[in-house]
């Protein structure tokens, strides 16, 4: 792992955004996603969404954005970044972030939907909005941790149509 990919989520857990205060993550996260060339809005629910390229297949990654509330520290200590929603779930969304920004620098075809979601933690108002969004998509992946030894996971879905 780079210094810029771990700088990258460590700017992401130094963002309180406990749910029903993601706005400034999700200001951060906006900038960073036009950067890499994505064209972002907001959904009616709060959402931040992202698409980037053109045709099919049209993949799209998802992950939520807010913690539960209570701020800890963000350090690094014996080469592990420790923080608020380090593993649930804001290193899934930088990791699927990073992926994609660098995925996009080859010439490969079809279109990436990326949606951070919002309240996760508390009333599901992001998913529900996801899935009232409809998008036609080819595949998903949501990353969630999951395991009891606290390991990522992603849920992939073939051939939905949220």
């Amino acid at each position: 792992m780079s210094d810029y990919e771990v700088d990258f989520l460590k700017e992401i857990l130094e963002i309180y955004s406990p749910s029903g205060k993601e706005k400034e993550l999700i200001k951060f996260l906006n900038k960073k996603m036009e950067n890499f060339g994505f064209q972002t809005w907001i959904d009616p629910a709060g959402n931040i969404i992202g698409e980037i390229g053109s045709g099919t297949p049209v993949i799209l990654f998802s992950s939520h954005i807010d913690t539960i509330p209570g701020e800890l520290p963000v350090k690094i200590e014996n080469g592990k970044l420790y923080g608020r929603g380090s593993v649930d779930a804001k290193g899934s969304c930088a990791a699927m972030l990073l992926a994609i920004s660098d995925f996009i620098k080859k010439d490969i075809k079809g279109k990436i939907i990326f949606v951070g979601l919002i309240e996760e933690e508390k009333s599901l108002k992001g998913i529900t909005q996801l899935i009232n969004n409809q998008f036609n998509i080819d595949y998903a992946i949501f990353g969630e941790p999951g395991w009891s030894d606290r390991s990522h996971r992603c849920i992939v879905l073939n051939k939905l149509s949220l």
